[in-house]
């Protein structure tokens, strides 16, 4: 048995593809599988500890603050896996000076893999964790979903089927780590919320909030939860927003409409459908508010009051 590589690694990662492959050039790398309880097989994740220089199986979801979830991507969790806190590059990746390409280092050192540099030339420069973040993730969608009431179990209908990452219900600090680093064109933000920002799971703190502004400025936003819209106006962002959003029945007595629980609820699947099939058919955001209506029952007392608050920033 391979003797395990304790304290060299540098991160902790998980992902959700439980293959040969991976498990081989984790091995290659250098960590020591740790039998699990169930059938290397039958288990659907593989975790890294880097502290221990392990890897090991298993069925269920294990993560926490300490763990990078790579979801399904094979490239990044190998890349991520790799790092190492000693003074060997092998498997590492390294971005190349002026070309700035980035490639593995497939020697135990950078120097023999591309020679020494005399100065001034530029060395290559090996990449942190932050960098293969960004590097690897090449999805154009980000999904920050906030799945913390029945009325909001139904938003999982914008995203069926996209090709998407999804953060479900995820903690503050790796959504600012995501937005900082990953490779997003739109993100879609849902949930519950006020003006000031979207709600975490728990409502007892914002998710997101003005401190994230900066992040979403230059992206195409689109913000399902209440009064989204003077979020976005506020912290001058693009993209499509909700207003007060009615989706339960205490929300609509509060605005003088009597309606109960599973009406409202039906027209909220349908508006989440409608706008999956809007991202699916790329459609223009400018034009989604015109083309929701089109499809709407605008006589509904709380479709009118939902979708003539709804608002496109540009």
């Amino acid at each position: 048995m391979a003797e395990k590589l304790q304290n060299v690694f540098k991160v902790s990662c998980c992902i959700r593809r439980n293959t040969q492959y991976v498990r081989d050039e984790l091995e290659k790398i250098g960590y020591v599988y740790h039998k699990s309880m169930k059938s290397l097989d039958e288990d659907r994740y593989i975790y890294t500890n880097n502290k221990q220089g392990i890897y090991f199986t298993t069925q269920y979801c294990i993560l926490n603050d300490d763990i990078y979830d790579c979801e399904k991507n094979i490239d990044l969790f190998l890349a991520l896996a790799a790092l190492r806190e000693d003074c060997i590059d092998q498997y590492q990746y390294f971005k190349l000076p002026i070309s700035n390409r980035v490639v593995k280092c497939e020697c135990h050192s950078y120097i023999d893999m591309w020679g020494d540099f005399e100065p001034p030339a530029p060395y290559p420069k090996k990449m942190t964790m932050q960098e293969l973040i960004k590097h690897f993730t090449r999805r154009d969608i980000l999904v920050i979903y906030v799945d913390s009431r029945e009325d909001t179990k139904d938003l999982s209908l914008v995203y069926d089927g996209l090709d998407a990452l999804i953060m479900y219900n995820p903690k503050r600090h790796k959504v600012r780590e995501m937005l900082a680093y990953g490779k997003f064109d739109t993100v879609i933000m849902m949930g519950h919320g006020t003006p000031a920002g979207l709600f975490n799971k728990s409502w007892d703190d914002y998710l997101i909030d003005e401190s994230f502004a900066d992040l979403l400025k230059e992206k195409k936003c689109i913000g399902i939860w209440c009064y989204a819209s003077d979020f976005a106006r506020k912290n001058d962002l693009k993209g499509f927003f909700t207003s007060m959003f009615i989706s339960n029945s205490y929300e609509a007595l509060s605005c003088g409409i009597d309606a109960d629980d599973d009406e409202i609820q039906e027209l909220t699947r349908k508006f989440c459908t409608d706008v999956n099939t809007l991202i699916k058919d790329v459609v223009p955001i400018d034009e989604w508010i015109e083309k929701l209506e089109a499809k709407a029952d605008m006589t509904n007392p709380i479709v009118k009051y939902n979708y003539e608050a709804m608002e496109y920033f540009d």
